[in-house]
């Protein structure tokens, strides 16, 4: 019975904790991919290009729903949180923590900026929308 465990049991629950292990979304997500600015231009970039099921991906379940009724309403994104498609942006790291940041997207005209609440679910930055409207 020993050895049945020591060559049979312990490398399958050896495996099975590395699986589990590196396919947890902190583990699978490089860390350069994982900062507040790189969610938050990715989040905006697909949002102004109305690519919504891309943004949800980079969005709280809070706010990809808000993203939900966006699409499926077809908005015609007239609000001033979209603005020009092939217009540039900068970034600007207003506030970081262990769980929450605040991002501002600043328009290349300089006349708007947008400040964008994230947290940090399961180890991955998301943007949370959702909170700026309120």
């Amino acid at each position: 019975m020993k050895l049945f465990f020591k060559y049979v049991t312990l490398p399958i629950c050896a495996a099975i904790a590395l699986c589990l292990l590196f396919t947890h979304p902190a583990c699978t997500t490089p860390p350069e991919k994982n900062t507040p600015e790189y969610v938050t231009t990715a989040f905006y970039t697909a949002f102004r290009e109305k690519n919504f099921s891309k943004a949800k991906k980079y969005a709280t379940p809070e706010s990809a729903g808000l993203l939900d009724i966006m699409q499926t309403l077809g908005e015609k994104a007239e609000n001033a949180l979209i603005a020009d498609a092939k217009a540039d942006f900068s970034l600007k790291t207003l506030a970081e923590s262990d769980s929450t940041a605040t991002v501002q997207v600043v328009l290349p005209d300089h006349t708007k900026a947008i400040v964008m609440p994230l947290v940090k679910s399961n180890g991955i930055w998301k943007v949370a929308f959702d909170k700026s409207m309120d």
